[in-house]
């Protein structure tokens, strides 16, 4: 929230922590920290819920079909001008050599999703990008869109916290093994320097690489959580033979393709190709009635093909073969206007990386950060 500082949020996060859900806008003028004027300027964009149902009250097939929120979102997009791409796509090649687009330059984008709060949520995402094929071809991995994510997500039953099946991010620590560390929107330059989204999150975005396929389970206390998942992906790569080399698999890939396009036929030929294999878990305790927490992390990875690439000066130290491992642990502090944060891991071969990093709210309206 741009109108937040960092230790203004944390003072929210805090009193929430200790006292539970705030039942009143006013009650943010008792918030220790808040100054009053910011209070004002906040009263626009708050809203306060009342008591949810009873969730046993109601059986989950009728919160989905009933009394669930439901939204549908279409989007369509299109270049007016003709493009090249598009002039003949009876001929595979151009005159030039170029490869034609093998779809329409239509746009299309769809997102469905059914929600009730504290209870569960649904999803499903689909998306062709301007000169994609619309067609069923299963031997190409085609299936009508290009794209598709979905999720379903079970939220709070008793110890178990989130169950998901289907397509799902992970954000824990600084970034160094789930997640990204440093994101910049806006007026929030000093406070996105630290990763304050923290958890399992469905996944419902275009982009067809950046999340993992399978299922994550989430159990934890008031002080504790576990959450392990298991995925299996297909990813976009280009895949080669190589039968002067006794000494490893025959096949290998070039590395992995994140455009997401899949327009041309050396694009197609690419399309899910390589299968990515991933689990893990993180484990996180809050200490001093939430003002420190700790946790520790670890993921495993097996491609179903080694990947090697061409050794160049600016990816001599890129990962390659077929089996990664990285585990680390974390840690954030805050106390008073001071928050501290951190994170070390090490991945297979002994190769460490660590973030450390500082925000202080020195005055107000000031903050400033080191990193």
């Amino acid at each position: 929230i741009p109108l937040l500082s960092e230790y203004e949020a944390e003072c929210i996060l805090n009193y929430r922590t200790q006292h539970g859900d705030i039942l009143s806008p006013y009650e943010l003028y008792l918030i220790q920290g808040m100054d009053s004027s910011k209070v004002h300027l906040l009263f626009p964009f708050i809203k306060i819920t009342g008591t949810p149902i009873r969730r046993d009250t109601i059986p989950l097939m009728g919160n989905i079909l009933k009394t669930s929120g439901k939204s549908i979102m279409l989007r369509y997009g299109r270049v007016l001008n003709r493009q090249t791409g598009y002039i003949d796509q009876g001929n595979i090649l151009s005159p030039t050599g170029q490869q034609y687009f093998s779809g329409s330059p239509n746009y299309l984008y769809g997102r469905c999703e059914i929600h009730e709060s504290n209870d569960f949520d649904i999803g499903i995402t689909f998306e062709k990008d301007a000169g994609e094929p619309f067609f069923f071809d299963p031997s190409f991995q085609f299936y009508g869109f290009d794209h598709y994510a979905g999720y379903f997500r079970i939220l709070d039953r008793g110890i178990v916290k989130e169950i998901i099946v289907g397509d799902f991010q992970l954000h824990f620590g600084e970034g160094l093994i789930y997640g990204r560390g440093f994101s910049n929107k806006g007026s929030e330059t000093v406070g996105s320097v630290r990763n304050r989204y923290s958890g399992t999150f469905p996944y419902q975005g275009a982009s067809e690489s950046g999340f993992f396929r399978g299922l994550s389970l989430t159990l934890g206390t008031d002080n504790f959580t576990l959450t392990s998942f298991g995925s299996r992906k297909l990813q976009d790569a280009a895949i080669y033979f190589d039968s002067a080399n006794s000494t490893r698999s025959n096949y290998f890939a070039m590395g992995v393709t994140e455009t997401g396009y899949h327009r041309t036929p050396s694009e197609i030929n690419k399309k899910q190709k390589l299968a990515e294999y991933a689990s893990g878990f993180n484990t996180n305790l809050s200490l001093l009635s939430g003002y420190l927490n700790v946790g520790v992390s670890f993921i495993f990875n097996y491609w179903k093909y080694p990947i090697y690439k061409w050794i160049r000066n600016y990816n001599q130290y890129d990962f390659s073969g077929s089996i990664n491992h990285i585990g680390g642990t974390y840690y954030n502090l805050s106390r008073g206007k001071l928050n501290i944060f951190g994170e070390a891991a090490m991945s297979k071969g002994n190769r460490i990386g660590f973030v450390q990093g500082l925000i202080a709210n020195i005055l107000p309206d000031f903050e400033t950060t080191l990193h």
